[in-house]
């Protein structure tokens, strides 16, 4: 409905206004591609069957093949002693073979492993979305998404708490590699693969 689209952005903004710092600059920019969804419960392959790329008989394993952009800001001052400041869009195939994606706002704490291994977390509001599944034989919808013909249409949406963990390997001094792992327990656990260059 529209109400639901207008509190997505309002708090999406909110979110913006209350955590961005006084004094950041430009950090890095990412790239990742994601191609593995490992659904953790059984509710996540009622249709497993039905996955068109599915590399497990029953479906809890799928190609999911997608990009993920992110754009990073160090943090220099602000709330709650942040390390970077993450916007992050990604589009993906999903299991059912439909158009899906997520855009996200996700602070960040980093913390060095070793001398060129460098852990990071990240957790805020994330709008997940994907091509409306009413249409796919067999589902039932639980309540859990939204859908509206004033907000995104044609599209189921939710607007959750999510985040990330990015293990980065220092390749050169401006270039790394990562892999990430999105814990979307208990539903599912996505990692990738790709590239972070820092500025």
């Amino acid at each position: 409905m529209a109400d639901a689209a207008g509190s997505t952005s309002t708090f999406f903004m909110l979110i913006i206004l209350s955590l961005f710092p006084g004094s950041a600059h430009a950090d890095a920019l990412g790239a990742e591609v994601l191609l593995l969804t490992a659904h953790v419960s059984k509710e996540t392959i009622r249709l497993g069957e039905q996955y068109k790329r599915k590399l497990s008989p029953d479906g809890r394993f799928v190609f999911t093949p997608g990009m993920e952009l992110y754009y990073d800001r160090t943090v220099t001052s602000g709330l709650l002693r942040l390390d970077t400041l993450r916007f992050v869009l990604a589009g993906y195939r999903d299991s059912v073979d439909h158009f899906s994606g997520y855009l996200g706002i996700l602070p960040r704490w980093e913390f060095d492993l070793r001398e060129r291994l460098r852990l990071s977390l990240g957790v805020g509001p994330v709008l997940i979305f994907r091509k409306s599944w009413k249409t796919v034989p067999g589902y039932v919808d639980d309540g859990y998404y939204n859908q509206s013909d004033n907000f995104l249409p044609g599209y189921q949406y939710k607007l959750i708490i999510g985040g990330d963990i990015d293990f980065q390997y220092q390749l050169t001094p401006r270039l790394q590699a990562v892999f990430s792992i999105v814990p979307g327990v208990p539903f599912v656990i996505t990692p990738s693969l790709g590239i972070r260059w820092s500025f």
